[in-house]
């Protein structure tokens, strides 16, 4: 602990000294004056005919348009609270923002925004009701009777109580949990913690180059022990899963990968359609792969693409002693997911 407090006390002090050109950085990828006018603090690019606009606000204004322009409103139908259908279980670095953003142009789909907690499932209503007033959230959304809505959490699938809690709700409820490889997962979520730190103090734009060195983080590089950190658990599926499936029938647990929703959004986002049981809507057209991104964008009348903050195509490695030592830790836990599961992932 004590060494890995002095790593990132050295590594943020290098950063500080090398903010200033990262800024630099920054200004020398905006356009022109004008357009960084009409659309602030966005980063801007080009390709063929078409501007690439890099700003999740940005990307959630346009599904946003995208998702009324495409729903068809039932005569006489209102617009009302409704509880939750569906509930995503995590897990966090996996993509689950991403899921939830391009999963929220179709126009069946109403996301509440924000994550979730335990007391949004209580069976009495008005506690519902204090509990998103009292911790800051907004109310849940109003929505069309033919219309599903969902909600988003980071870390339910490791509350152990939480699969009784959801039951109790609703014994049809449909779960959602998108997965990923474990070792890739913990380096992006000390990743993303670390560079969120910085950023309350500072504006940063990510380098890999500036994180600390993790292997001390991870492991005893001394014995090869595994340390149990939040993100080792985090990383561990099967213990999670095992309490899920004491409650709930797999049937009602859609479980995807981080990896194949990376490499074909659309693909994936049908099979939210069906398991959702709601009308096919999200084709090829709706995204474009962006090579400086490394990641499919939102394709409308620009390109839309996340900042530096999210979908990194670069990540800094562990030393591969490191990576064996890990990888040789979770593969038993692996394998027991995808018993649980009925399917193998290729980690």
């Amino acid at each position: 602990m004590v060494i890995g407090m002095f790593l990132y006390i050295s590594s943020l002090r290098a950063y500080r000294k090398y903010n200033s050109k990262s800024w630099q950085t920054l200004e020398t990828n905006k356009i022109s004056e004008t357009n960084s006018e009409a659309v602030p603090q966005a980063r801007i690019t080009s390709v063929a005919n078409k501007t690439i606009i890099y700003d999740v606000d940005i990307i959630h204004k346009e599904l946003l348009k995208i998702h009324d322009k495409l729903y068809e409103k039932r005569q006489d139908d209102q617009c009302e609270v409704r509880d939750p259908a569906c509930v995503i279980l995590g897990v966090a670095k996996s993509g689950t923002q991403e899921l939830v953003d391009f999963a929220s142009l179709h126009p069946h789909i109403i996301l509440k925004p924000g994550l979730a907690s335990r007391r949004m499932f209580d069976l009495r209503k008005d506690v519902r009701r204090h509990a998103l007033l009292k911790e800051g959230k907004s109310p849940l959304p109003c929505s069309y009777s033919d219309q599903t809505v969902v909600l988003k959490s980071d870390n339910f699938l490791y509350d152990e109580e939480m699969p009784k809690i959801l039951h109790r709700f609703n014994p049809k409820l449909k779960m959602i949990l998108i997965t990923r490889e474990p070792v890739s997962r913990m380096i992006s979520g000390f990743s993303f913690k670390y560079f969120q730190l910085i950023q309350r103090r500072e504006k940063f734009v990510f380098k890999p180059e500036m994180l600390p060195e993790m292997d001390h983080y991870f492991i005893n590089v001394s014995s090869g022990k595994v340390h149990e950190r939040k993100e080792q658990r985090m990383s561990t599926y099967y213990t999670g899963m095992e309490h899920y499936l004491k409650i709930f029938p797999l049937n009602q647990i859609l479980v995807l990968e981080s990896n194949e929703f990376k490499d074909n959004p659309v693909k994936v986002l049908q099979r939210v359609e069906k398991f959702l049981d709601i009308k096919p809507v999200i084709t090829d057209d709706f995204f474009t792969y962006v090579d400086e991104k490394g990641f499919y964008c939102l394709n409308s009348d620009q390109i839309y693409c996340y900042g530096s903050d999210r979908g990194r195509k670069l990540m800094k490695d562990l030393k591969p002693e490191t990576m064996k030592i890990l990888k040789d830790y979770f593969k038993p836990f692996n394998t027991k997911f995808f018993d649980q599961i009925g399917r193998d992932f290729d980690w």
